[in-house]
C-alpha cells in the first residue's frame, strides 16, 4: 500500500475528473481506487480509467478487490460513461479483471522505468 503516499492521492482527488476511493477496515487503510476520466484523441467519447486499484496484502482475498471495482462501475454508471479501461499489471490479474467483464484490447505496453509490461483492457456497458 505505500507504493504512494497518501497525501499524493489526496492531490490527485482535487484534479476535475479525478475520484479516489479508500476502503478502511477496523482504521487500517485496507484497499485504494483511483479513477479518472480520460478521451481518445481526435473521439468524442469519454471513458472512465481504473487508475490505480491497490488492496493490502493482509486484506486480499476478501473480495474488496472486487468491490472497489464495482464502485468504478458505479463511477462511470453515474456520468453515464459506457467504457471502463485499465492496465492489468501481470498476466494473473488479466485473468482476475476478466472475472468483472475485462477484455484485454492492443498488445502490452512498456513505460520507461518498469520491468514488465502492462495489459491494457476495457469494459462497455450499456
Amino acid at each position: 500500500m505505500d507504493r504512494f503516499q497518501a497525501g499524493e492521492y489526496y492531490e490527485w482527488s482535487k484534479l476535475a475528473g479525478h475520484f479516489v476511493v479508500v476502503h478502511v477496515v477496523r482504521g487500517t487503510l485496507a484497499a485504494l481506487l483511483h479513477v479518472y476520466l480520460e478521451r481518445d484523441a481526435g473521439s468524442d467519447e469519454t471513458y472512465l480509467v481504473l487508475d490505480m486499484l491497490v488492496v493490502d496484502e493482509r486484506f486480499q482475498g476478501r473480495g474488496i478487490g472486487r468491490v472497489m471495482v464495482e464502485i468504478g462501475d458505479d463511477i462511470a454508471d453515474q456520468l453515464s460513461i459506457s467504457e471502463r479501461r485499465l492496465e492489468a499489471l501481470t498476466e494473473s490479474l488479466v485473468g482476475l479483471y476478466a472475472k468483472f467483464g475485462f477484455v484485454r484490447y492492443g498488445p502490452p505496453r512498456s513505460y520507461p522505468g518498469w520491468a514488465n509490461p502492462v495489459y491494457p483492457m476495457r469494459k462497455r456497458v450499456g
